[in-house]
């Protein structure tokens, strides 16, 4: 990847530069990722993510905003957290209707204790207020909604044990508490997302079951926007379902997007799904798609969707082929499938793993925010063509016509009460930049110094059976550390080795590992490098 100055490529490309599609990866020296992407009222857009000043601490954690001009230049970007010493992590964020925005997370407490978030900044990053709110439970806020008198409505979910209780936070102007709610659904549901109709009703995204359950079924509530419940409605096309992302359609109807499961001779299968309602919860079309020559082996998910002006949706997420990527799939508004593919994250690591975190329409095309090997955020931008200058591969589908499950359920609203709120959170000025590529990589050249300073990792044999090499390059003597990691996140094998410049090959034991996916994390002179390998 070759880096350029933001001068030189206002220099070079002016205004057209615009319409161009190119990738960029925000360079910074802590690990970054990015939870949601929206568009700012200036034409360009926001990603909103978190920050972890040194890995492994996961007491570094803060609040992580990045404002790109138009252009594709960053205007400023910021990190706010309660001090070095307490995790924060903001979840998403929505417009405020003086073009700031509201940012929606958790923050901690001094005992340990998540506590629920808001954030409210002005359109330069400036810290207006920031209040965290504390029940007797652990407490996070997921989304959040400005309504007509200028006050907000926040949705998030309590944790008690294994279940989760949504609830619901009304906040005035300047973020004082008006009321407080849990969302009465059945024994356990995840508040996931929270929407304005085009006529002040609130449109509410949840799912029910336990967190890692495997029956979860998709939930829809729609209120007036004074909260009394219109409609609420579940929702199931195979086994398990979540929901990430919901938007109001052009015909005020709504469109979902999210992973799916269902069971086929005894093994969970995975797919991204898109699912259209009309404007009182009737399921007009469901589809589910998975990648076709991998049925049943690889996860694809979809994470953001957007709707087009000819109605049609695209949906944008992750999929694992040989490792994570970028997915995109398309349908009409009709729900006639029209394509699908794998978009590639540039990176100087081949097997590096990468999540589809954002979609959104601009003027000059389409932007995409994805998380680069848990540290990066890269931004693909497209033209209006829906053309990205990194080659997409197209995907062979397998599409599931989803016969869906639909009943009312009985949601209710249960007054709460015990909730406090203080304000905590310091903003921080960050200087980021960016690592640009395509089409003007013959602009600039990576200077061999970049070069050397980036290990290029190669873990064989792939498959492995018990045991694994890990080869890679280094230019100073010191240690590495090498981790693994399952699925889920778990840390099960940590190696610390000497180093030597040049060509260093270290072997771990595998053994002990169960047959599936992990992720290898090489820690090497403040560089973390991943990959993904497979036991046999």
């Amino acid at each position: 990847m070759k880096k350029i100055s933001t001068l030189a490529v206002l220099v070079a490309f002016g205004i057209a530069a615009q319409s161009q599609s190119y990738t960029k990866t925000i360079t910074t020296p802590f690990y970054v990722n990015a939870n949601r992407l929206i568009n700012t009222k200036d034409g360009g857009w926001m990603t909103i993510g978190t920050s972890t000043t040194s890995f492994g601490d996961v007491y570094g954690n803060d609040f992580y905003i990045v404002k790109f001009k138009a252009n594709g230049n960053v205007g400023w970007s910021k990190s706010y957290g309660a001090n070095t010493k307490l995790p924060d992590y903001a979840l998403s964020a929505t417009i405020t209707k003086d073009t700031g925005y509201l940012i929606s997370g958790s923050s901690t407490d001094a005992t340990g204790k998540s506590l629920g978030a808001v954030l409210r900044i002005d359109s330069l990053g400036n810290k207006l207020w920031c209040k965290t709110f504390s029940d007797t439970l652990p407490f996070s806020i997921v989304s959040a909604v400005q309504i007509a008198d200028g006050g907000y409505v926040c949705g998030g979910n309590l944790v008690n044990g294994n279940n989760l209780i949504p609830v619901l936070i009304k906040l005035s102007a300047s973020g004082s508490v008006i009321n407080y709610k849990k969302i009465k659904i059945g024994a356990s549901g995840v508040f996931r997302k929270i929407i304005a109709a085009d006529n002040g009703d609130l449109v509410m995204l949840l799912d029910d079951g336990q967190s890692f359950s495997n029956n979860k079924k998709l939930i829809v509530i729609r209120t007036t926007k004074n909260e009394v419940i219109k409609w609420s409605k579940r929702f199931s096309g195979g086994y398990s379902d979540i929901g990430r992302d919901i938007i109001e359609t052009r015909d005020k109807g709504f469109a979902i997007t999210g992973g799916s499961t269902y069971v086929k001779q005894g093994s969970a299968n995975y797919l991204s799904f898109t699912t259209k309602i009309d404007s009182v919860g009737n399921v007009l079309w469901r589809r589910s798609i998975n990648e076709g020559d991998r049925q049943g082996s690889v996860p694809m998910s979809g994470y953001s969707i957007l709707e087009n002006a000819d109605k049609s949706l695209v949906s944008c997420g992750d999929v694992a082929s040989s490792y994570e990527n970028v997915s995109l799939v398309n349908y009409s508004g009709s729900g006639t499938y029209i394509s699908s593919t794998i978009l590639p994250v540039p990176t100087m690591f081949s097997t590096s793993p990468s999540y589809g975190r954002g979609l959104i329409k601009i003027k000059s095309g389409y932007v995409i925010a994805a998380e680069q090997n848990d540290n990066d955020i890269v931004i693909l931008k497209a033209n209006n063509a829906f053309v990205f200058c990194e080659s997409q591969t197209a995907l062979s589908p397998t599409i599931q016509d989803s016969a869906i499950v639909l009943d009312s359920i009985n949601a209710s609203f249960v007054n709460q009460t015990g909730i406090t709120d203080m304000d905590n959170l310091i903003v921080i000025d960050l200087a980021t930049k960016l690592q640009t590529k395509c089409p003007i990589d013959s602009l600039a050249e990576a200077t061999s110094t970049e070069k050397s300073t980036l290990p290029v990792i190669n873990i064989y044999p792939n498959p492995v059976v018990n045991y694994i090499n890990v080869a890679f390059n280094t230019n100073k003597t010191g240690k590495a550390l090498l981790q693994v990691y399952d699925v889920a996140g778990n840390n099960l094998l940590e190696v610390q080795a000497n180093t030597t410049v040049g060509r260093n090959i270290k072997i771990l034991n595998t053994s002990a590992l169960h047959r599936g996916m992990y992720k290898l994390v090489l820690l090497n002179n403040g560089i973390r490098v991943t990959q993904t390998f497979y036991k046999q």
